[in-house]
């Protein structure tokens, strides 16, 4: 038998779509799905051929709190105003005969049949009983087998004994650790269909995506649902081939299989070969699967050196790309990083308020999420922590700041030289860059430590891909617009450190150019200046771009051109401005579109340094360009011009809009570990164990790591009866300050929300003390109230105390009011389950509703958009009282004030 914690496993949402597929099955039906959020009494609903309603509703109960009566009988209302022909209720929880026979007296006549109140047992059941229908649900929600399932367990013990144990039992508990938080999207979905139909996949993508994870996930699938029992780790295609011949059904996990080994192992192409025959062979195999990871640019470098393998990877390759996660996915990526941190979770909330914020950002990335909050410290102010995501996502200069000083020598001069390249750049010309570079700074520099550079970088800062445009040429470019940000501005701060191996990378004109902009930035001395001035001009025809640039190159320079470092220069820009404006004339079509933009800054610069003694003449020259260049008429040149001005938007604050869309809770949420801090002195050692006993009697609710408090006053009442211990004056006083002497209006409005559960509670930890010390108190003072009062004249006393105003339909149905909010009612229903709106009927006949609107005991008005009456009982005439067993009801009630009032503890 299955024995799923349907509480702990599934979230709301996931449980309400969960038990209506459950339920689909085992009444063969289709019932239609609503989205999350008040759903008026109806989470699913079929409409049978017959015309018949089927109301289904689902409550994601813990087994560990009392039953909800009080949101029952909300749903009891709205199941009255629906009025379905059959009404199915799906807990999460289990429940006792007695319970359930409760229930189902609640509903009537909705719930025909005790089947139709399913529990959390019978739900594990059905899974269990080999249904195919019930099978594939469960394979569905993969939340639920894959924490529970006893092959997970054992399979860390057949790695144990196996010959790859030890990187094989590391990997193995990391990847059961992040299962728990694995975001099931469309990729896992088509990498499982490709897995199943080859029995080897390669997973290619960007670095950060999750490549890695989505492998251990799928291998995780393949040990709990198709009968797979052992995992391994792979470090070499030698260790591919050492796992064929263990014994038991394999997933084998090759991460990274090119890696910063490409030019190494694979260079012969023996590997490969061997790798190629391995997968060929996979395919025939009911005992092998294998799943390879690799960075998107590695594998096509692979592939171009041995294009014989290009078909058979090709076949096998699944790109992970995060423009192929919705923003859906993306959102539940980034909370499953929130649950899995050490946050405290009011950092947790203050960070999931901006989730909308940091999944529009365009500088999003899982991995970047996931360094910043393991970074956050528990003492971090929540508002700060929410604040700091954003600006590290945006300008997260701290964090790339720690990024950088924990590279590797060679992965910082990578870092630093690429703020001198127009991005994204060509693999090989980065790689020149870079080796000139090294040059001075270590001998020997080699190409494949350049790769292992570049894998290191990939980690974290930056991202290369192919471009199928250019012959699949390989591009580098930064994974986030602010690790340039940060680079640019970590040179701009130590340039006289830095600036020599800048000018030894420089292999290229743009990288002058920007260097020349660092110099000015810095103020750097005009001998430097000269230097770079003077590379920059041999370097004029050697450019990144494949295309002319000879307009552009010298637009770009000229920018940077600066007085007096520049004067040795003056004659050649000079004649090369004049040459430029004659050579465009001759020969527009050269003209560019970038050549265009960049002109009018150029000419301005041209006449700040003099390069024309006559401003009118160059004004002159420089409109007749423009115009012949935009078109010939003064309205052409007139929209370019615009065309130039930046655009400025007003920022829609998306953070302020989170704020007043988020309703504020007075629920607080305390990690285990804050817990145990806040509530040091009494937990004495035994955290673990009063934490539990605090949840197990609906003080404390658990969410995953964190704790929810009922309500404010809960954590104050815990520590008191703790605080209080065996004391019988304790736990007098405890309920003394918290019953008898609060002013209950004050108390209705701080725990309205949650008083019947704190109440439920506080009577599941002590039910003799809540008695003893606050209902026995209330109910003699009630009584002796009361006097010598008898009868009717009691009847009304106690009627005008509990002050019931109802609305009765037309037809006489009673359809909810307000009244009963003494501290005395809520005690009563707390200890004895006995509430005060079980006084009054289901519905009142119309012999009795005559004679309510003859006696004036009705107002009419609205309720629920429906014209009802208003019924106040202390207005009722005695005839009516007794008719409708109000009285004597009323009278039972009494007599439980009466019992509680002379209680004895037994």
């Amino acid at each position: 038998m299955k024995n799923y914690d349907f509480h702990q496993l599934l979230e709301p949402l996931e449980f309400q779509e969960f038990a209506r597929d459950m339920i689909q099955v085992r009444e063969k039906i289709d019932m239609e799905a609503f989205r999350e959020g008040p759903d008026q009494g109806i989470d699913a609903r079929c409409i049978t051929p017959e015309g018949k309603c089927i109301i289904l509703q689902a409550k994601r109960w813990a087994n560990d709190g009392g039953i909800r009566w009080k949101e029952l009988r909300e749903e009891k209302k709205k199941a009255d105003r629906i009025k379905p022909d059959r009404y199915i209720l799906v807990l999460a929880r289990d429940v006792s005969p007695e319970q359930k026979k409760k229930i189902r007296e609640l509903f009537h006549p909705f719930i025909l049949a005790d089947n139709d109140i399913v529990t959390g047992k019978d739900l594990n059941n059905y899974l269990g009983s080999g249904e195919p229908g019930y099978a594939r649900v469960e394979e569905k929600y993969y939340k639920l087998w894959i924490r529970n399932t006893e092959v997970l367990k054992n399979t860390v013990r057949d790695v144990v004994n196996g010959e790859l144990l030890a990187e094989s039992r590391l990997e193995w508990e990391k990847a059961r650790q992040n299962a728990e938080f694995f975001v099931e999207t469309a990729v896992y979905e088509e990498a499982r269909k490709l897995l199943a139909a080859g029995r080897a996949i390669i997973l290619s993508g960007e670095p950060g995506i999750g490549k890695t994870t989505l492998a251990n996930q799928l291998a995780i699938y393949w040990l709990s649902r198709r009968g797979f029992d052992t995992y391994l780790w792979a470090e070499s295609v030698g260790d591919l081939y050492k796992a064929q011949e263990m014994p038991g059904k394999k997933v084998v996990i090759y991460d990274d299989f090119w890696g910063s080994n490409f030019l190494n192992a694979y260079g012969a192409g023996k590997e490969e070969r061997r790798l190629a025959r391995l997968i060929e062979s996979v395919r025939l195999r009911n005992d092998y699967v294998l799943i390879l990871t690799t960075r998107e640019y590695v594998l096509e470098q692979g592939m171009r050196q041995n294009e014989e393998l290009r078909a058979l990877l090709e076949r096998y390759k699944l790109e992970c790309r995060l423009h192929s996660y919705s923003l859906t996915d993306m959102v539940r990526i980034y909370l499953g990083h929130l649950r899995r941190s050490s946050l405290t979770w009011e950092q947790m909330k203050a960070l999931y308020r901006i989730h909308d914020q940091v999944v529009l950002s365009p500088y999003y990335n899982p991995r970047i999420i996931q360094m910043y909050l393991g970074s956050v410290q528990p003492g971090d102010r929540p508002e700060q922590c929410a604040q700091r995501m954003l600006q590290y996502l945006q300008e997260p200069k701290d964090f790339w700041e720690q990024i950088f000083q924990n590279l590797s020598e060679e992965a910082r001069v990578f870092f630093i030289i690429l703020d001198l390249m127009p991005l994204p750049v060509n693999l090989e010309r980065a790689h020149q860059c870079y080796q000139a570079a090294m040059a001075g700074e270590k001998e020997g520099s080699l190409f494949r430590e350049s790769e292992r550079v570049i894998a290191e970088l990939e980690k974290t800062a930056i991202y290369t891909e192919t471009v199928p445009e250019a012959g699949n040429a390989l591009r580098v470019r930064f994974q986030n617009p602010s690790a340039n940000d940060f680079i640019h501005q970590y040179i701009s701060r130590n340039f006289v450190q830095y600036r020599e191996l800048l000018l030894r990378s420089c292999c290229y004109f743009e990288c002058c150019r920007k260097l020349l902009s660092l110099c000015a930035l810095t103020q750097t001395d005009g001998a430097f200046c000269r230097r770079v001035m003077e590379r920059a001009i041999d370097l004029e025809y050697r450019c990144f771009f494949e295309y002319n640039r000879d307009y552009y190159s010298y637009y770009e320079l000229l920018q940077v051109y600066r007085n007096p470092a520049g004067e040795p220069f003056r004659k050649w820009f000079t004649d090369k401005f004049r040459e430029l404006l004659s050579r465009i004339k001759r020969d527009s079509a050269d003209v560019s579109t970038e050549d265009l933009k960049e002109f009018p800054v150029a000419a301005g610069r041209a006449i700040e340094y003099g390069f024309y003694r006559n401003k009118e003449e160059a004004a002159a020259a420089i409109f007749s360009y423009l115009t012949e260049m935009t078109g010939g008429g003064e309205t052409e040149l007139e929209c370019f011009i615009r065309s130039l001005r930046p655009l400025h938007l007003q920022p829609y604050d998306l953070q302020a809009l989170s704020r007043q869309l988020y309703e504020k809770r007075d629920a607080v949420m305390l990690s285990g570990k804050e817990l145990e801090e806040k509530a040091e002195r009494y937990f004495a050692g035994q955290g673990e164990e009063i934490i539990r006993a605090l949840c197990a009697c609906g003080f404390l609710r658990r969410w995953n790591q964190w704790y929810c408090q009922v309500n404010p006053g809960l954590f104050f009442i815990s520590e008191l009866h703790f605080f209080a211990g065996s004391s019988q004056r304790g736990k007098e006083y405890l309920c003394l300050l918290w019953f008898i002497d609060t002013d209950w209006d004050s108390f209705a409005r701080q725990f309205a929300p949650r008083e019947t559960e704190m109440l439920e509670g506080l009577v599941e930890l002590d039910r003799d003390a809540v008695i003893r010390y606050a209902l026995q108190p209330l109910a003699r003072k009630f009584c002796e109230d009361r006097g010598n009062a008898e009868g009717m004249d009691l009847c009304r006393q106690i009627l005008n105390c509990i002050s019931l105003e109802c609305y009765v339909s037309r037809r006489g149905e009673v359809l909810g009011g307000s009244g009963g909010k003494d501290i005395l009612w809520e005690l009563l229903y707390a200890v004895a389950d006995v509430a005060v709106w079980d006084i009054l009927p289901d519905c009142f006949s119309a012999e009795q509703m005559s004679m309510l609107r003859t006696e004036g005991g009705l107002e009419e008005t609205e309720h629920w958009n429906e014209t009802c009456w208003l019924l106040d009982t202390a207005r009722m005439k005695e005839e009516v009282l007794k008719e409708s067993g109000i009285a004597e009801r009323v009278r039972e009630l009494w007599e439980e004030i009466k019992s509680y009032s002379n209680w004895k503890n037994s």
